[in-house]
């Protein structure tokens, strides 16, 4: 499986990668996931990139779109385009709603890498990184948080043709 592009977290003034998946939570038989984040590239199966931020304790999603962007592969949109199409998304999944969306609906864990990887492993959000934390969620409130150590995931060995540099 590709690597995917995570989303991004701003947590304790700083952003995060987010290797979790907070708004596939949100969609099930009754709400189904637009059409708009249908998958079109195997480096996001999501179809959308989004942008969390945690404020009082409070998991909240303040921006989404498809991705890559329609019509545009990944190129970059002007603000205009980018405001317009954040809008359409976000009345899609929210009709209405203004951001930010508080996710009262996600409960469980959120991991947090920093923006620097040390190395990409190639399966799914399996990244080894400098340091890692991990939120522990309740219907969008932060109930806790731990350090998670830095192993190989999935608790293998990477091949050293994967490797980039070697494991301590």
């Amino acid at each position: 499986m590709t690597a995917q592009y995570p989303d991004s977290i701003r947590y304790k003034r700083r952003f995060h990668n987010l290797c979790s998946e907070p708004l596939e939570a949100y969609f099930s038989e009754r709400r189904l996931k637009p059409e708009m984040f249908a998958t079109s590239c195997t480096a996001c199966w999501r179809g959308y990139r989004a942008i969390w931020a945690i404020r009082h304790g409070r998991l909240y999603l303040d921006w989404i779109s498809p991705w890559p962007w329609p019509g545009r592969g990944s190129a970059a949109a002007t603000k205009a385009e980018s405001e317009e199409l954040f809008q359409r998304s976000l009345s899609a999944i929210f009709p209405g709603a203004t951001a930010p969306v508080f996710a009262e609906w996600f409960s469980g864990e959120l991991g947090l890498w920093p923006r620097k990887f040390l190395r990409d492993v190639l399966l799914g959000y399996e990244w080894l990184s400098e340091c890692e934390v991990v939120l522990l969620v309740e219907r969008g409130r932060v109930i806790g948080e731990k350090p998670k150590a830095n192993e190989p995931a999935g608790g293998y060995e990477i091949p050293s043709f994967l490797r980039k540099t070697p494991l301590p």
